[in-house]
Parts: structure tokens; C-alpha cells; sequence
């Protein structure tokens, strides 16, 4: 196992700081930019499932990657990609007809960012703590 990655951990921090380097500055933007994201986040998703609006949930699985990729949980970004895909094909056969409903859920994903927020969190006390 990779020393920059605890076990459960989704964050790569070797990836992130070669993304940043060593600048406690710009990650704590990137913390701030991605931590702001998520109760939005957390609250479009609920309302797009609950709406069976397969397209608001495709563009916020999208930028959902794309932010795990921007913090180097390429893991979990990977998750999500799977989950378009899924989502995709549900759609497709609602709009088919082969379902009256939109049959997918991608609340385990919900699970994942909170995991995410919290990591983030923790990799920021640490910078800021002295060694």
C-alpha cells in the first residue's frame, strides 16, 4: 500500500502535491473550493433523484468527478464514472419504457463524498498543525 495513503483513504496525497506542490496556501483553496461544493452538492442530488431527473443527476455526477479528480481521489472519481455510466442506462430504459421509473441510486456515492470531505478536512489540520 502506498505510504501517502491510509488505509480507506481516497485522497492520494503524494498525486496532490504534485498537482500543488508544497504551498499549504493553494490546498487550503482547494479544500475551500471543494468543501463549498458539497452541501450544494448534497441537496441538488437529493432533489434530482427524488425528481427522477436523470440529466440534473448526470451533470452533478460530472462535476462531482471532475472535483475528485481536482483533489486527486481518482478512485472515487472512477466511482463516479461507472455511476454515469449506470445512470445512462437507466435512463435509457426508462425512456424506453423498460421501467416506470428511474431505477438507479447513487446514494453510496453521497457516502464517498462525506468520506472525502472529511479526509480533506483532516489532510488540512495536518498542514496547519506544527511538526
Amino acid at each position: 500500500m502506498n505510504a501517502d495513503r491510509a488505509p480507506g483513504a481516497h485522497i492520494n496525497q503524494q498525486q496532490l502535491r504534485a498537482l500543488i506542490g508544497d504551498n499549504p496556501s493553494l490546498l487550503g483553496r482547494l479544500a475551500k473550493a471543494y468543501l463549498g461544493q458539497v452541501p450544494g452538492w448534497m441537496a441538488d442530488f437529493e432533489h434530482a433523484l427524488q425528481a427522477g431527473d436523470s440529466a440534473g443527476l448526470a451533470r452533478l455526477l460530472h462535476k462531482m468527478k471532475g472535483s475528485c479528480h481536482a483533489i486527486s481521489a481518482s478512485n472515487v472519481a472512477l466511482e463516479f464514472e461507472q455511476a454515469e455510466q449506470r445512470l445512462e442506462e437507466a435512463s435509457e430504459r426508462l425512456h424506453a419504457g423498460q421501467s416506470s421509473k428511474l431505477e438507479w441510486s447513487g446514494n453510496h456515492l453521497l457516502h464517498r463524498v462525506r468520506e472525502i470531505e472529511e479526509e480533506l478536512q483532516l489532510i488540512i489540520e495536518s498542514q496547519s498543525s506544527p511538526k
